[in-house]
């Protein structure tokens, strides 16, 4: 719980908990930290602690880079829609996974949005959802959102099959002010989604 916490920066850990929580060692706490650490407590896998060779001060937060590559119908694609509306008006935008090549149990990103025009009042799974073990976000900074789930993945209930394609989530916000197909941005991706091209 700690692990899933740590990974929405809900809290903030001391180096000996973060080190303890980086469960695959990766030097980033995920979901699927969080997911490994789960079924280690099951006993169906191990936890490595990386606190022996884990580097003091390790950024937490990696950019996502788009790859230079041409996209094509083989590509794990991400596509997020623009905010339009009025002032005082509530809309909802989905955040789009197109997943020919693998399956999700487990993911964690940033978003970054203009709070100055947006306020994000939810955000829930959409239809591509195997019914997340846990599932959460959280308003890490002025304008950035992290959100995480994950699921055990042992079989294909627990999964979003490769293949899919559908709603990973969707997210609401009030309009504090008129916006023209305002961005919502994609800062970063870990866990299963971090091949993925955002277009």
């Amino acid at each position: 719980q700690m692990a899933f916490q740590i990974a929405l920066g809900v809290i903030i850990p001391t180096y000996e908990e973060e080190c303890a929580a980086d469960c695959n060692g990766d030097g980033f706490v995920s979901a699927a930290d969080a997911q490994l650490i789960f079924l280690t407590a099951l006993g169906v896998d191990e936890c490595a602690d990386p606190l022996e060779t884990r580097l003091s001060g390790a950024d937490l937060r990696h950019s996502y880079q788009p790859p230079d590559r041409i996209i094509d119908i083989n590509s794990n694609m991400i596509q997020v829609d623009p905010v339009s509306g009025y002032e005082g008006d509530s809309v909802t935008i989905s955040f789009w996974l197109d997943n020919p090549t693998i399956e999700v149990d487990a993911f964690t990103l940033n978003l970054g949005f203009d709070h100055t025009i947006l306020e994000l009042t939810d955000l829930v799974p959409g239809d591509l959802n195997p019914e997340w073990i846990d599932f959460g976000w959280n308003i890490t900074d002025e304008g950035i959102v992290t959100v995480a789930a994950y699921t055990l993945g042992m079989d294909v209930y627990q999964q979003i099959p490769a293949g899919s394609e559908g709603v990973l989530f969707e997210i609401t916000f009030l309009l504090l002010s008129d916006a023209h197909e305002s961005e919502v941005n994609v800062l970063s991706l870990h866990d299963d989604l971090q091949e993925f091209i955002i277009f």
